[in-house]
């Protein structure tokens, strides 16, 4: 596959995860609004009030529809930002996979791979392309690397 191809193949894959991501969203609205009636007692105040949530099906499906959306969404950004900063693909790949399992930690453990590869401490967006002709390039020396934000 070649560079032009991969560009193309990038933007159609990006197409569907929008529209996955939309069909997710608009279910989660409708079973939200016509479906899910939260038990009695049940609420986000404690743990204990939370978790009378799952006890119906269809408040446990909006719940975890909610968890995809988000799991999904961060995934994505995740790979965006590798691409951007130009952190390795195997690198990066199996984090992405426990992001989308697990959330925090897949997010956590790409946090820890990006310091190590790139030396970056920042939650602010990297500029640059993100599309499959920016895949990593040569190593530039770990001392010119190091970002530091202090926002």
């Amino acid at each position: 596959m070649t560079l032009a191809n991969s560009g193309a193949a990038y933007r159609q894959v990006t197409s569907i995860k929008i529209i996955g991501q939309m069909m997710l969203a608009l279910a989660h609205l409708g079973f939200l609004l016509f479906a899910a009636s939260p038990p009695e007692g049940a609420s986000a105040a404690t743990l204990e009030d939370a978790m009378r949530l799952f006890q119906e099906p269809w408040t446990a499906l909006v719940c975890w529809i909610h968890y995809l959306v988000f799991d999904l969404f961060v995934g994505a950004w995740v790979v965006r930002d590798a691409l951007r900063r130009k952190v390795p693909h195997l690198a990066v790949a199996p984090r992405v996979l426990l992001t989308y399992l697990y959330g925090p930690q897949g997010m956590l453990l790409y946090f820890i791979v990006r310091f190590i590869t790139r030396r970056v401490l920042t939650m602010e967006e990297a500029t640059g392309p993100t599309s499959a002709s920016s895949l990593p390039s040569a190593e530039t020396p770990a001392s010119e690397r190091l970002v530091i934000s202090r926002a």
